[in-house]
């Protein structure tokens, strides 16, 4: 294995000039800007957008169990600018890279395996991250460093927004609308809870995601049975950069499943991401999910690409 990069800075040779590295882990609200910045950045190419985009990181930093985890992630400065970050879990690593710095991410696995790869109860040491199928330079990079690809994956889907995007076909009694806000947040996370049985969602997280910079409650959306109960829900987050929207998280609440709500609910949201001046929606799904892999391509969505997880050790 590398030496890996445990000092503050380290200098390197590129081109014959010496590119200055730093690493250091996040700071405040200022470093969190520059996150989302650089993905940004990474967004206007469809194919690195595919690790995480700016809805995706404000997904995961207001849905954690610890408000305080995002502190826990480390950054990587290219002259200065940010050119990389790691957004650590439980042994694993997601490399967020700058696309023009992608020399970074051997230095990042570097701490990935000296940080995350430390045995934990009856896990042996080990550390996993992701990967494009069509992304060469990540491929080769693990490869070259003892990582194999295992069976773990995520489907990249993609639906073309200039296409005529029919009408959401309710069954009777449904109507779609925006989440109302604070008065149904109890509502609101429980037909998520039921979604993902079992769930850690709580009104709390639920008021993080209300309170991060990419939320727009107009795309929170929700099916409603003629009750008045939530049936079904998503959360398109809009890159406005990029003119891109992610559908993230989709599920129907366990007494509302196979009506076609989830597919009603996925044309409503690319019909409003059209409106906005969107040209392309994405959506992932986890590899295997039956399921999944018969709702998206009805709504539109086409799978391009697997995203699979590689690992490093024994665990």
């Amino acid at each position: 294995m590398r030496k890996p990069l445990l000092s503050m800075s380290n200098c390197l040779q590129h081109c014959e000039t010496q590119i200055l590295i730093t690493q250091r882990l996040l700071q405040d609200e200022t470093d969190y800007a520059a996150m989302r910045g650089l993905l940004i950045v990474a967004g206007a190419n469809p194919l690195l957008r595919g690790y995480c985009t700016i809805g995706d990181l404000d997904w995961w930093r207001s849905t954690h169990a610890d408000p305080a985890h995002i502190n826990k992630a480390p950054l990587w400065f290219v002259e200065g600018e940010l050119a990389g970050f790691i957004w650590p879990s439980h042994h694993n690593a997601d490399l967020l890279v700058h696309p023009a710095h992608r020399e970074v991410e051997a230095a990042m696995l570097d701490w990935a395996e000296v940080h995350l790869a430390a045995a934990d109860g009856d896990d042996a040491p080990h550390v996993t991250t992701w990967s494009m199928t069509q992304d060469a330079t990540r491929v080769k990079l693990l490869e070259a460093n003892g990582y194999h690809r295992t069976e773990e994956s995520l489907t990249w889907h993609t639906a073309d927004l200039s296409r005529t995007i029919p009408a959401p076909d309710l069954p009777d009694g449904f109507t779609l609308r925006a989440f109302a806000g604070e008065g149904e947040i109890e509502a609101r996370v429980e037909v998520h809870r039921s979604a993902f049985h079992p769930s850690r969602m709580t009104v709390e997280k639920h008021r993080r995601v209300m309170a991060s910079p990419t939320y727009r409650q107009g795309l929170d959306l929700l099916a409603v049975a003629a009750d008045g109960s939530l049936a079904a829900y998503c959360i398109v987050w809009y890159d406005e950069a990029n003119r891109f929207g992610v559908f993230e998280p989709v599920g129907a609440h366990q007494a509302h499943r196979r009506c076609g709500l989830a597919r009603s609910l996925l044309l409503h949201g690319q019909r409003l991401l059209q409106a906005l001046g969107a040209t392309v929606a994405h959506v992932v799904a986890t590899g295997g999910n039956d399921a999944s892999a018969a709702l998206y391509p009805a709504a539109g969505f086409e799978a391009i690409d697997r995203i699979y997880q590689w690992k490093k050790g024994k665990g």
